[in-house]
């Protein structure tokens, strides 16, 4: 019997130590969840601002003779005649720029102005052909000379920039009228050499021209009409009389494009076809 209890109570003992003890419930947290942390803002990246560049300075406009201005020492009494002179020299050892007022009218000899591009123009009474060709050359020599002249004053600016003192400018300044000597030797052969052989060639030429087409009668005629006109429309139709299509063909070449030449050869090959025109008339 005392067995049988001893046993019962061993093995509720062993069944008791062998259960797994229950474990409470979770009891949920009054405490609110946790404020999500902000994803980081990436700093914004700097936008490059432009820097403004400060606009180039115009270039000065060519200085040109001011007639109310003093002439320079002494040269009243003897004016210049070239680049080269010394005082000219000591004036663009001063400014680069410098450009030598005209002589004045009065003074004796130098009645044009030797110190720009600018060739002597023939001025005629009594129209003529070979004179308007040859004042087309002379423009063109002295665009030439133009454009020859500008180097130099840009040259003398970078030399002289260079300079720290006296002698150094007026080296540029030597140079400098060379230069601008050079470009008047060479507008004055240009105008009076090629530009008067040209127009020895058109007097020739227009010679030749009147004598083999005729145009002592057909000039008489021009003259007795034009001698009738009383309206401003009337010349114009004697000289179309005179030669026929001569204008429009003249027309023509003045609208083409191309050179000053070109526009003369081609006025040139209108008068070729028909060399009966008013200028040859006023020139018979």
């Amino acid at each position: 019997m005392f067995r049988r209890c001893f046993a019962g109570l061993l093995a509720l003992a062993i069944g008791c130590a062998a259960t797994t003890p229950e474990v409470p419930p979770t009891v949920a947290s009054s405490a609110p969840p946790p404020a999500p942390v902000p994803a980081p803002v990436p700093a914004p990246v700097p936008v490059p601002v432009p820097v403004p560049v400060p606009a180039a300075p115009e270039a000065a406009a060519p200085s040109t003779p001011d007639a109310s201005a003093p002439l320079p020492p002494g040269w009243a009494e003897r004016f210049p005649t070239a680049w080269t002179d010394p005082r000219v020299i000591e004036q663009l050892a001063l400014r680069c720029d410098f450009v030598a007022q005209q002589p004045p009218p009065d003074h004796a000899g130098y009645d044009e102005d030797v110190f720009t591009c600018a060739p002597a123009f023939e001025q005629a009474c009594v129209p003529s052909r070979c004179g308007s060709e040859t004042d087309d050359c002379q423009h063109d020599c002295q665009s030439t000379c133009v454009a020859c002249s500008a180097p130099c004053t840009t040259t003398c600016s970078a030399c002289e920039a260079a300079c720290s003192d006296a002698a150094c400018r007026k080296a540029c300044a030597v140079t400098t009228a060379r230069c601008k000597q050079a470009c008047i030797r060479k507008m004055d052969r240009c105008a009076t050499g090629a530009c008067g052989a040209e127009r020895v060639k058109c007097q020739d030429r227009e010679k030749r021209l009147y004598a083999t087409h005729d145009c002592a009668p057909r000039c008489a005629a021009y003259h007795e009409c034009a001698q009738k006109c009383t309206d401003s429309d009337c010349e114009p139709r004697c000289a179309e009389a005179l030669a026929p299509g001569l204008a429009a063909c003249i027309t023509a070449c003045q609208s083409q494009t191309g050179s000053k030449a070109d526009k003369r050869r081609c006025r040139a090959a209108c008068h070729e076809h028909e060399p009966c025109d008013v200028t040859s008339c006023f020139g018979a």
